[in-house]
């Protein structure tokens, strides 16, 4: 196989970006609710169709998934819309929740029971502190309204066609974090904790599609050096991929699609 990883994520497939938090006039809004409607993110295909990310398993279960919302824990779950038949997320539970400074910030918790603690006083940030991203997609948002759309802390790697079990490496340089604080108004990871992560273990999945979040400190990392597969042939052989070129970078809010039967050159 002589094309590299490079060329498959900035050529063949590209990033898509998600979509971007929806504004809304809040003029006349309450200061509290007990309902909220969740708008997941959305990115645009290489064929410029827009695709929802609901039930396919990447940021939502139909039910079970919790958001907390200035600090106030809801269940979302799956619903359909009466007016249009859409696919609708919304809050379970009937809270009551109150603004602050005029708005609500929401952090996406997955099924995890930890409750991170929402934060208001760090130099006028809003912050979900000490959140664990070892199993969840990093995911905030704010609005002066009860509809929320979320908006990516993360990027991520879609690997397609993977029939076997692989290790992605980044350069030793490069590090991402699965602990620390969620800053809602800037979709960043703060103050991360623990050594980070270059080296990532991805098991075949059932559906030959795998995913591996790449939370992110700032907007654009730029790599500086190779990323690296290696898997198992058919033989047992340890087979080993890299780019040629330095210099790639990973921007916040894009996915990154790896063919892994193009990689193969099958």
């Amino acid at each position: 196989m002589k094309k590299s990883l490079l060329y498959i994520l900035a050529v063949l497939v590209g990033p898509l970006l998600f979509g971007a938090c929806d504004k809304h006039d809040s003029a006349s809004a309450p200061n509290s609710y007990s309902e909220f409607f969740i708008n997941p993110p959305s990115f645009n295909t290489p064929s410029g169709s827009k695709v929802y990310w609901d039930d396919d398993g990447l940021w939502w279960s139909p039910t079970g998934d919790l958001v907390l919302i200035n600090g106030t824990q809801y269940q979302i779950i799956k619903g359909t819309d009466p007016n249009t038949g859409a696919t609708q997320w919304k809050t379970y539970g009937g809270l009551q929740t109150d603004k602050v400074n005029d708005h609500f910030y929401c952090c996406y918790i997955g099924q995890d029971l930890l409750t991170p603690i929402f934060d208001t006083n760090e130099n006028g940030r809003y912050l979900y502190k000490d959140v664990d991203l070892e199993n969840i997609v990093p995911l905030v948002g704010e609005s002066r309204d009860n509809l929320m759309t979320l908006k990516p802390c993360c990027a991520v790697l879609k690997i397609i066609n993977l029939d076997r079990q692989i290790v992605i490496t980044f350069p030793p340089t490069v590090k991402f974090y699965y602990n620390g604080d969620l800053n809602v108004t800037q979709a960043l990871l703060q103050n991360p904790s623990g050594d980070g992560k270059n080296q990532f273990r991805v098991n075949r999945p059932a559906n030959n599609t795998a995913y591996v979040i790449l939370p992110m400190t700032s907007d654009l990392l730029a790599v500086g050096g190779q990323i690296t597969i290696a898997y198992k042939d058919d033989d047992r052989q340890t087979q080993t991929r890299t780019t040629r070129e330095s210099g790639v970078s990973i921007k916040k809010g894009y996915i990154y699609v790896i063919d892994f039967a193009q990689l193969q050159g099958n």
